[in-house]
């Protein structure tokens, strides 16, 4: 009797102990938004910004929105924009002088290594690029291009 005890007290103290899981890219998809169309990994908002950019090919307008996560997979909200036909729109992890946002920015803290996931109502028409920018100047002093995963494949491939 005292090993069970023992053993169930020890499993509750564990469990009580255990830091909350996250799943960041694995979370659900907040509402409306209903596909996950790319991630892009190695996010940064720590004197370099990050931008995702999106064009739709479509005939009508779309909804897109772009989900920020923590490294430990917080997510940090999602920014969101309906890009008409045609049109594309920059989501920024924060302000560029020398590109214009087109979505709200949430207040993102500083960022090191997070990552990103592109939202949307369809599957198809939505073009999307990652890049990592100086923040500050106009033109740009830094510019890198991010990877970009598809759902299914990496870019490239």
């Amino acid at each position: 009797m005292a090993r069970i005890t023992l053993a169930l007290l020890s499993a509750v103290i564990a469990l009580t102990l255990a830091a909350p899981a996250r799943a960041g890219l694995g979370d659900p998809i907040p509402a409306p938004f209903t596909k996950v169309l790319y991630s892009v990994p190695g996010i940064i908002n720590d004197g370099v910004a990050t931008v995702i950019s999106c064009s739709s090919a479509l005939p009508a307008s779309v909804n897109v929105g772009v989900e920020w996560f923590q490294n430990d997979g917080t997510s940090l909200g999602v920014s969101s924009f309906t890009i008409p036909a045609g049109g594309t729109a920059n989501f920024e992890s924060n302000s560029i002088t020398s590109l214009p946002a087109s979505a709200a920015i949430p207040a993102l803290p500083q960022i090191k290594s997070g990552a990103a996931r592109v939202l949307s109502t369809t599957t198809s028409g939505v073009l999307c690029n990652a890049f990592e920018i100086d923040p500050s100047n106009d033109p740009p002093a830094r510019m890198m291009q991010l990877l970009i995963t598809g759902v299914k494949k990496q870019k490239g491939q």
